[in-house]
């Protein structure tokens, strides 16, 4: 009768805990010497219900498919060949080590190019593909320099706090990624607490931390590659023929010298995997992302499909595209054209509505 009152007492507490469980952190209750054996069962048993229904760091919530990835990068960005049959590879093959448990290092990339052209796409893409709850996962992180790390003054606090974070971070799940946006804003230096989670057959504590996935994304080095891109496109040669080696030299000088790469030792140590140019989008190309957008509005707003070829062209006169005697290439990308498509059905909406109210 003791045993049974005993058990009884641990199963109502257990089920207390398991209560608890409402923002995915467990709080911990301690029976101290009620532990007995089917304890630990209990234990299991509920870390599975809680798996069942919240974000855990395992098989169920994230999985690994490079087949899938791949297809997703070659069929969403456009105008990228360059960045896309790096990305495929290297995020494929990192993917592959952590899934066969021989990871030796956390990958690190470095994304450049203008604004719009797809740096900020691919981080939807990779964790669309790897966390079943996307860009929600708990597991994400984005950091934004003029959000997170504006003031300059608080280097050394924001250098504490991101160790802490990406320390905290990579303890409770060690394929957790890790996005830095705005680069070229971030103070330098800032960075350089990254170092001992990217270094080789790095451990922290205690703690492996080789799986992570550090993506940086910078403007630096955008005009310089659309130069390239531009001069080589007024030459007649195909942008296919544009290679990695073709802008290798541009973008390590731009890392070296400008933004939160600059000095770091993630440079000095050469921990940064890849750099990886983003070319200029041409029209084809910004045209390719207005009908993307016409398309999923449409899922929403039937009425617009009468209109699609007035508001492509509406939002085609938005874009601005360069260089003024030759303007071929698109200065902010494909940035913008939701808010861009928005307001013209807006528009478009207030003048039917006029014309019912005159019939």
């Amino acid at each position: 009768m003791r045993i049974f009152k005993h058990n009884l007492i641990i199963i109502l507490l257990f089920t207390l805990n398991f209560i608890l469980f409402i923002n995915g952190e467990l709080i911990s209750l301690l029976v101290g010497s009620a532990a007995i054996g089917g304890f630990s069962s209990l234990i299991g048993i509920g870390y599975q219900y809680k798996c069942y229904y919240l974000e855990c760091c395992d098989q169920k919530w994230i999985r690994i498919d490079k087949n899938n990835l791949t297809k997703s990068l070659n069929s969403m960005i456009y105008g990228q060949h360059i960045a896309v049959k790096q990305l495929s590879q290297l995020l494929s093959g990192h993917l592959e080590s952590v899934m066969k448990k021989t990871s030796k290092k956390s990958l690190v990339l470095s994304l450049h190019g203008w604004p719009g052209v797809g740096k900020t796409y691919i981080g939807r893409i990779l964790t669309d593909n790897l966390f079943e709850k996307g860009i929600g996962s708990r597991y994400l992180h984005h950091y934004i320099a003029t959000v997170h790390f504006r003031d300059p003054r608080l280097i050394e606090q924001y250098a504490s706090d991101l160790n802490s974070w990406i320390k905290g971070n990579l303890t409770e799940c060690s394929k957790s990624v890790f996005i830095f946006d705005e680069m070229d804003k971030i103070p330098p230096s800032l960075l350089n607490v990254i170092k001992p989670y990217a270094d080789d057959n790095a451990v922290v504590e205690g703690v492996e931390m080789t799986d992570a996935i550090f993506i940086f994304m910078s403007n630096s080095g955008g005009n310089e590659i659309s130069k390239k891109t531009l001069d080589h496109l007024k030459s007649s040669k195909p942008r296919e023929q544009l290679s990695l080696k073709d802008f290798d030299k541009i973008l390590r000088e731009h890392s070296v010298n400008d933004g939160g790469l600059k000095g770091s030792s993630l440079i000095y140590h050469g921990l940064v995997d890849a750099f990886i140019p983003f070319l200029p989008l041409e029209r084809s190309h910004v045209q390719k992302c207005i009908d993307d957008a016409l398309k999923l509005k449409k899922e929403t707003n039937y009425g617009i499909a009468a209109h699609f070829n007035e508001i492509s062209d509406r939002i085609m006169e938005y874009i601005d595209f360069v260089p003024e005697d030759n303007p071929i290439l698109s200065r902010t990308g494909c940035k913008s054209i939701q808010k861009k498509l928005s307001s013209i059905i807006q528009d478009l909406t207030a003048g039917e509505d006029e014309n019912d109210d005159t019939l």
